[in-house]
């Protein structure tokens, strides 16, 4: 299936978050069926973690899960899996006051998985030079599900108190292609950012948790930002136009809290015949102590694809209070159950509009680089987002060429970086991430373009939905005159468990 993924898009002006994590994860859209003719044991390219600095190259043909998760007591950042052939392999983050050698490897991995496997035996277990770093190499064996197993491991010292754990489970009887395969997964590791870099991260996080300081200091601030007049964004994905995106902002309260309410909407037709509304609500309380979002895809497959034409619907909302994130998400309503996840943040988080409204906040005359902690709907968890002020410059937009200031927006100062063009006042002119573009067009701009394909559009979900076509007072809705009445999923709950914290200053970015 052909069709733009639109949630990520949402993330940063909506296009540049989701070109941001296709471009790095090639795995994730490989079809199925590629995955049985690459043998075993070969890799892929580089899977590159901007929040923690690294890269490594994992199996290829594998299914990447990127969600954020404790497996083993640690912080699981990537997972690969070639079911067919049953490997798998994971990227973990293991925080410890102790430093690891060789015999506390080996205690950890039999503390770990002894208990649940009473074979579990440790062959190897020496110190070995990764990445140019002291570091842990193990092998071990155990039995599970009427077959042996066997489990390779890395432990890699990241900084500080941080480590690096690969981890491979492939059948025993693959061993040595298994062996192989790792010895070659622990050399393609390499740490992605220079001492340099990293000195400039801390600092731009330290700018940012002060600029974020200030800002709740500063009452009235933030609801004082909202556009007056709605924004359009044309799409255009390598050249074709593919449909655009409606920004709305207004000061409002919400339980009690005084804040900006910002509401996007998007259609975005594949050129295959499919279809993707997007409508996302998002909140931030002017003291910046709760802020809140959700979002709903609802995706129209093509005929092709699907000649039932049933809709798929997915949705996430999570709610912020003081030093905790919710979030409530479903990956197709009516398939997949509802689930909850708990994150705790740190002074550098920024909320979900915070790339809309950041460049409205900031001298824009001034280069400038600025870190902060945001939520990612791609990993189900904290990342870190870097935004660098770099100038003026000239660009095309609406037609015409434009002043504007120039935004980088990347995870971690590493590719791939998407631009960010705002004018004077910080509203975007022009959006670039990868082979996707917005520029800023007006509201009969985007009506002429669109409306009839959105008008189609909206019977098709009605049709689908089952429900009657509009009365003739009402008419037809276009391009920039409403959404399609096909669901009306319930809000997540404003009343998650929220409790206080030492918001006092920090250096490390919550991207756990």
């Amino acid at each position: 299936m052909r069709h733009l993924s639109v949630v990520m898009l949402m993330v940063v002006l909506a296009v540049a978050g989701w070109c941001l994590g296709q471009a790095t994860q090639p795995a994730a859209s490989a079809p199925a069926t590629a995955a049985l003719v690459i043998p075993k044991g070969e890799l892929g390219p580089n899977y590159i973690d901007g929040s923690f600095g690294f890269s490594v190259r994992p199996i290829a043909g594998a299914r990447i899960d990127r969600r954020k998760r404790t497996v083993e007591g640690r912080l699981q950042l990537a997972q690969f899996a070639r079911l067919e052939v049953a490997w798998s392999m994971a990227v973990r983050l293991w925080a410890t006051a102790r430093p690891v050698d060789a015999m506390a490897a080996s205690d950890a991995l039999m503390a770990d998985l002894g208990p649940h496997y009473p074979d579990l035996r440790v062959a190897r277990a020496e110190a070995v030079k990764i990445a140019a770093r002291d570091a842990v190499r193990l092998e071990a064996t155990f039995s599970a599900e009427g077959r042996t197993w066997l489990r390779q491991q890395a432990v890699i010292p990241l900084r500080s108190r941080d480590y690096i754990q690969l981890v491979l489970t492939t059948p025993a009887d693959d061993r040595d292609v298994a062996e192989r395969s790792f010895g070659q997964i622990v050399e393609s590791f390499t740490i992605a950012r220079t001492e340099v870099q990293q000195q400039q991260l801390d600092d731009a996080l330290e700018r940012g948790t002060a600029l974020l300081q200030s800002l709740a200091g500063a009452p009235g601030k933030i609801a004082g930002q909202a556009l007056d007049q709605p924004l359009y964004l044309r799409v255009v994905r390598e050249g074709t136009p593919v449909g655009f995106f409606e920004i709305r902002e207004r000061a409002a309260t919400i339980e009690r809290s005084d804040g900006l309410q910002v509401l996007q909407r998007a259609w975005l037709f594949g050129s295959d015949g499919s279809v993707q509304y997007v409508q996302e609500d998002k909140f931030l309380a002017n003291d910046l102590t709760c802020d809140e979002w959700r979002n709903v895809v609802q995706l129209m497959p093509s005929p092709q694809v699907d000649p039932k034409q049933r809709l798929v619907v997915s949705i996430e909302g999570g709610i912020r209070r003081n030093d905790q994130i919710v979030v409530d998400y479903t990956d197709q309503v009516g398939v997949s159950d509802k689930q909850t996840k708990a994150i705790q943040v740190e002074p550098s988080y920024a909320a979900a509009l915070w790339p809309l409204l950041l460049p409205r906040l900031v001298d824009l005359s001034k280069p400038e680089l600025y870190a902060f902690s945001m939520y990612d709907s791609d990993r189900r968890g904290l990342i870190l987002r870097v935004f660098r002020v770099v100038g003026p410059v000239r660009v095309l937009a609406g037609g015409r060429r434009v002043s504007a200031v120039r935004i980088e927006d990347s995870e971690g100062l590493l590719p791939p970086v998407s631009e960010i063009d705002v004018d004077e006042k910080g509203r975007p002119v022009r959006v670039s991430a990868g082979p996707v573009e917005m520029t800023v067009a007006t509201a009969a701009q985007v009506e002429q373009e669109f409306g009839l394909q959105v008008k189609a559009a909206q019977a098709r979900f009605r049709e689908t939905a089952g429900l009657p076509p509009p009365s003739a007072a009402a008419g037809s809705q276009g391009a920039t005159g409403g959404q399609p009445k096909t669901s009306a999923p319930p809000r997540s709950n404003r009343n998650p468990p929220a409790p206080g914290g030492n918001r006092g200053a920090s250096r490390s970015p919550g991207t756990r």
